[in-house]
């Protein structure tokens, strides 16, 4: 996830599309009833994730820099979600 080698059914984008796409992903996210559902504490007002000036946008797209914004929560809870399943997994075929 953090490099850049191609994989069977990977797709190939410039950093800047990445960041673009991060950048309206929220929005995307609240429309999508299912992600609601599953993740109530990861939907936020629209405007705490309104999309950055464009003064903004050009530094973004210089490269380099964290674009986390210190919020991990989404990440947190999907290493959770695969933890348990690999988890439960293990104890289910122990049985």
């Amino acid at each position: 996830m953090l490099e850049a080698t191609p994989t069977v059914g990977s797709v190939e984008t410039s950093p800047a599309e990445k960041r673009r796409l991060a950048r309206i992903s929220p929005q995307w996210n609240r429309k999508t009833a299912i992600f609601c559902e599953l993740f109530p504490d990861c939907v936020q007002p629209e405007s705490a994730d309104a999309p950055a000036e464009e003064g903004d946008r050009a530094s973004d797209d210089a490269g380099g820099g964290n674009d986390r914004g210190g919020n991990l929560s989404p990440w947190v809870l999907g290493f959770l979600a695969i933890a348990c399943a690999v988890a439960l997994g293990a104890y289910f075929e122990a049985q």
